[in-house]
């Protein structure tokens, strides 16, 4: 995503805050602040997600250490790990949100 899409969030978030403050009922309020709760933790995810690419496209940009890596196969290293690390902020937002459950011991 791209650093805007944050900023987008951020402005839901403000919407849905508004609404809740002009909600008629205390259900309908506490739904919409919920959700200006999840529109931030988003922007929040976004922005961890483009530093971490940011930072990954840094080190891409060092010379390769092994001899034999062609170009595209770089690209395509650096596409895989981008996604890891969308998955892995989006992991850890989960479960400092205490969204996923704990595994039994």
């Amino acid at each position: 995503m791209q650093a805007h899409a944050a900023d987008e969030c951020r402005s839901n978030a403000l919407h849905c805050v508004d609404v809740a403050e002009h909600a008629h009922t205390p259900d309908d309020r506490s739904d919409f602040l919920a959700f200006a709760e999840s529109w931030y933790r988003l922007a929040d995810e976004i922005d961890s997600s483009n530093r971490l690419i940011a930072f990954i496209d840094y080190l891409a940009g060092s010379k390769p250490t092994i001899a034999n890596t062609q170009p595209d196969e770089m690209e395509s290293g650096v596409r895989s790990l981008k996604r890891l690390t969308a998955a892995i902020a989006a992991i850890s937002s989960s479960l400092m949100a205490g969204q996923l459950a704990s595994p039994e011991p």
